[in-house]
C-alpha cells in the first residue's frame, strides 16, 4: 500500500496467496458465467461499494480542521511508520477532511492512510472494513476531481485489499483496478514513483487471464519496465518485474532485477517498506532457477 506505495498490495505479493487468489477469482467468474453472459456474470458478482463519507459536525473554530489536518500528515509521514501512529494518521485526516468536506488533498490521503492499515492488517478481521471506508474516502475524492491521479490510485489500491479480504468483489474489482489505474498512469505516471505503472504489472502478472481474469505477462511487464524506466533504483519496481520476468522464462534478466532490488538505495518515508521488499526479493532469488 504505503509511504504512497503501497506496502502496496501485500497480499498480492507472496507466491501461495497469490494462486488461491487466482483459483478463487477464477471459480468465483466460472459460477458467474454460467448465467449466459458477461454482463449478467458482472452483474451477478458483488460490485465494488461507490459510496462517499458522511460529513463531520463543523470543527469549533476554523482552523482546527487545519491543525488536525498538519497532524496527521505529520504522523503519516514519520519514520518509522508504524500501526498506531497511522491509526492516528487516519483519525485526524478524517476528522480534517470530514469537517472540511471539499478537500480533495485530505481525502485521498485519508484513503492513502486506510490502504497502508489493511495492508498491514491482511488476512486479519478489520481488513475489509479498512478497505471499503478507504473506498469511501477515495471515492469523495473522485466527486471533486474525477480525474485525479492520487484519487484513481489509491481508490484501486482500496479495491484490491477488499477483493483480497472477499473474493466476491473479485470481479468488479480486476475491472475496477484495471480502468482506473490506467487512468491514474494517465494523468501522472510518476505519482508514487510510478505507482499506478507498478500496480498494474502487479495485477497483470497475478490475475487470472481470460475469460475469467485480465491477466497478461505481456502487458505485466510493459507497465512494469516502464516504471523501472521512470525509477530504476526503485526496489519495489525493481522487485515485481523480477517477478514478472522469472513467471514469463526470462530468468537470467528476472534475477538480474532481483538482484538490483537488494542493491537499490533506501529512500526517505519507505524504509521500513523497503525491508520487506529486499526479503521478498531474496525469498525470489532462493525459489527462482539459476543457470
Amino acid at each position: 500500500m504505503a509511504s504512497d506505495k503501497n506496502s502496496t498490495l501485500g497480499r498480492y505479493r507472496r507466491a501461495a496467496p497469490r494462486m488461491r487468489l487466482r483459483a478463487a477469482l477464477a471459480l468465483r467468474a466460472s459460477a458467474c458465467l454460467v448465467l449466459g453472459t458477461l454482463q449478467a456474470a458482472l452483474a451477478s458478482c458483488t460490485a465494488v461499494p461507490r459510496d462517499r463519507v458522511a460529513a463531520e459536525p463543523a470543527p469549533a473554530k476554523a482552523e482546527d480542521a487545519a491543525t488536525l489536518a498538519r497532524e496527521g500528515e505529520e504522523l503519516f509521514e514519520r519514520e518509522p511508520r508504524t500501526r498506531p501512529a497511522v491509526e492516528r494518521a487516519y483519525r485526524a485526516l478524517a476528522r480534517a477532511a470530514g469537517s472540511l468536506g471539499d478537500d480533495y488533498d485530505l481525502f485521498w490521503k485519508t484513503a492513502r492512510a486506510l490502504a497502508w492499515l489493511a495492508d498491514a492488517g491482511r488476512g486479519g478481521p478489520t481488513q475489509e472494513e479498512l478497505a471499503k471506508t478507504g473506498l469511501r474516502f477515495a471515492t469523495s475524492a473522485l466527486a471533486l476531481r474525477p480525474s485525479g491521479a492520487e484519487a484513481l490510485y489509491y481508490h484501486a489500491m482500496n479495491t484490491g485489499l477488499l477483493a483480497d479480504a472477499n473474493h466476491n468483489y473479485g470481479i468488479d474489482a480486476m475491472a475496477t483496478m484495471t480502468r482506473e489505474l490506467q487512468a491514474s498512469a494517465a494523468a501522472d505516471e510518476r505519482f508514487d514513483r510510478a505507482g499506478a505503472l507498478r500496480l498494474l504489472g502487479i495485477l497483470y502478472t497475478r490475475a487470472p487471464g481470460p475469460p475469467s481474469g485480465v491477466g497478461s505477462l505481456r502487458k505485466a511487464l510493459r507497465s512494469l519496465r516502464r516504471a523501472v524506466e521512470l525509477f530504476p533504483e526503485d526496489a519495489e519496481n525493481l522487485l515485481y518485474l523480477g517477478e514478472a520476468e522469472v513467471e514469463n522464462g526470462e530468468a537470467e534478466a528476472g534475477r538480474a532485477h532481483l538482484e538490483a532490488a537488494l542493491r537499490a538505495p533506501l529512500v526517505a518515508g519507505r524504509t521500513a517498506e523497503q525491508e520487506g521488499w529486499r526479503a521478498e526479493a531474496r525469498k525470489r532469488l532462493e525459489a527462482s532457477p539459476q543457470r
